[in-house]
């Protein structure tokens, strides 16, 4: 009977402390943002601890990071860090790491091939799923610093997740659009993304956040915008509630005028439900070219 009483205590505290470890007190990686959390995870797989020191769901422009937070970054062998513009928390990259941490500032990770880039968006890098590839090698030759003795796993898992993210581009690339224009009530973090397939991204209220509450003029004066363009799909931020793009939406409705509302995702960060379905970034990208089909109209090929 002690036997079995101690057997069933060993089992259900060895669940317990397994369902409870889902962060580690001294995780090998430390990042900011989800992005760079996703790429240490698919090329690190099991070798490597990581951890995303932002809240699921939570804003990454508002973030401030703990003094926990600080000391599982000192205590790291790699930090992550997606760009002194956007962690605006970190006073000196120098000196955010311990002695054996290497900092890393992700806004540094890749060459931009496109002209005429306005400062804002590149602000956003990772959106652009070309420079997404180079991110990639750029974490991948900062994990051999950290752990050579797993150098051909890291390079093959790099391989093989570079080349799932350049199938979705080529896909999308290759798509008869039938228009190259498109709304977004709010916060528009997709000019490079914009750049690299030609498409023009129209903010109808950038002063606004897209949870405000709108007046009545301004409802009135969106959804004359929205009417002019003939447009019939609207795209708002995923992780935000769109207050905004609602109330023009049951406006125009009154008006016998449908609009259907899309969702874009900026990869900043993930909700609860994606991230315990271990949604990827590739994940993500495929999310968004089939909500971009359906509001541009893309035409089958032949």
């Amino acid at each position: 009977m002690k036997r079995l009483i101690l057997l069933v205590t060993f089992i259900f505290f060895g669940i317990f402390f397994t369902a409870c470890d889902t962060k580690s007190e001294h995780p090998d990686v430390v990042t900011t943002m989800f992005v760079h959390y996703d790429i240490v995870r698919q090329l690190a797989d099991d070798y490597l601890t990581v951890e995303l020191l932002i809240p699921l769901g939570a804003d990454v422009h508002s973030f401030e990071a703990t003094s926990k937070d600080i000391v599982k970054i000192k205590n790291a062998k790699l930090f992550l860090f997606t760009s002194l513009e956007l962690d605006t928390w970190i006073q000196d990259e120098k000196t955010i790491g311990g002695d054996q941490t290497v900092v890393v500032n992700m806004s540094q990770s890749y060459e931009l091939d496109l002209e005429i880039v306005d400062e804002h968006d590149e602000l956003h890098y990772w959106v652009d799923p070309i420079i997404f590839t180079q991110m990639i090698d750029y974490v991948l030759d900062h994990l051999l610093l950290i752990d050579p003795e797993h150098a051909d796993h890291y390079q093959r898992n790099a391989n093989l997740y570079k080349q799932q993210v350049l199938d979705l581009h080529n896909d999308f690339i290759t798509s008869s659009l039938s228009q190259s224009t498109l709304y977004f009530a709010g916060h528009n973090a997709f000019g490079l993304f914009g750049l690299r397939y030609d498409l023009t991204f129209v903010s109808l209220f950038p002063e606004f956040k897209p949870d405000d509450d709108l007046t009545s003029q301004e409802i009135i004066s969106f959804s004359n915008a929205i009417r002019e363009a003939q447009t019939t799909f609207l795209f708002s931020e995923a992780l935000i509630e769109p207050k905004a793009a609602k109330a023009i939406q049951n406006h125009l409705r009154t008006q016998n005028y449908q609009l259907s509302l899309l969702e874009l995702h900026t990869y900043h960060n993930v909700s609860q439900s994606d991230w315990n379905q271990k949604i990827t970034y590739a994940d993500l990208f495929a999310r968004n070219i089939d909500q971009l089909k359906q509001g541009l109209g893309v035409r089958d090929n032949d």
